[in-house]
């Protein structure tokens, strides 16, 4: 990795930011990290007897050295060396799903590309550079930009909204609830569609919804879903994050509850990806 010198900034937006907003110790650990021993210059070294060349904002990661960095376990054998490599690598995985990097994997190793990393660092630092040289304080950095809006995501989800009082809409009585009209209003808004809002849409809505949802009202976790947020929402926008990558810019149809409900238990059911295909 990068010698132990310099700064990166480090924007108070990363307080709005779904890694922090998250609470969730490994990713906002993993994200620093990543920021922290990307190059800062483009540099080359031989792979296969090729020369290569990582670029700035770029860096080489290997999964088993992540481990070692970011915790106390050093014994690759172990089983809790191997549960953190599979902690971490899905931690990856979510960084790349929500835009902050973008990775690009060999047999031997991953090279892991921060998004913009030009944008907002580079030109801001050589103004700073007048500054003390030898300044190590970890600054802003406007790379870790506001999940929302990096990705387009409605500002109405998660946002509370009123239940329909019109009496003309008996079969939506049942599942009027305000999280089941903030989502559907969010995802018409953010895959810029008109889903369907009559009686049947609404419970496969609550059926979605409840995908997303990690955790029993006991406060339990329900099996299969450790890899999500707490937050629901969260779980939601990191979906259609990928729902949109993966499917809709493919020329997949987004205005069909059954195909999107078929898509959100594939990607609970892959630990929050929709896979390459």
């Amino acid at each position: 990795m990068n010698e132990k010198q310099g700064w990166v900034k480090v924007h108070r937006k990363i307080l709005d930011s779904t890694v922090f907003s998250a609470k969730d110790t490994y990713l906002l650990q993993l994200w620093i990290y990543i920021l922290l021993n990307v190059n800062h210059q483009d540099k080359k070294f031989l792979f296969n007897g090729k020369e290569m060349t990582v670029k700035k904002g770029s860096g080489i990661f290997g999964l088993n050295q992540i481990v070692k960095d970011l915790s106390k376990e050093k014994k690759e054998e172990s089983k809790k060396f191997k549960k953190l490599k599979t902690i971490y690598y899905r931690r990856l995985k979510i960084l790349e799903n929500i835009g902050n990097v973008k990775l690009y994997p060999t047999n031997k190793f991953t090279v892991v590309e921060v998004i913009n990393w030009d944008k907002y660092q580079e030109n801001e630092t050589q103004v700073k550079l007048k500054r003390n040289s030898t300044e190590t304080q970890l600054k802003t950095n406007k790379n870790v930009k506001n999940v929302d809006n990096d990705i387009n995501i409605s500002k109405d989800m998660g946002v509370t909204t009123p239940v329909p009082t019109d009496n003309s809409l008996k079969e939506k009585k049942e599942y009027g609830s305000t999280d089941i009209n903030k989502f559907i209003k969010g995802l018409n808004k953010y895959l810029q569609v008109k889903l369907p809002d009559d009686g049947r849409a609404r419970r496969v809505a609550k059926n979605s919804l409840d995908l997303f949802t990690k955790s029993r009202k006991d406060g339990t976790v329900k099996e299969g879903r450790e890899f999500m947020y707490d937050d629901k929402w969260e779980n939601v926008k990191w979906f259609l994050a990928e729902y949109v990558e993966k499917r809709v810019k493919k020329g997949f149809s987004a205005q069909s509850w059954d195909t999107l409900y078929r898509n959100i238990k594939i990607w609970v059911a892959n630990n929050g990806t929709l896979g390459d295909n």
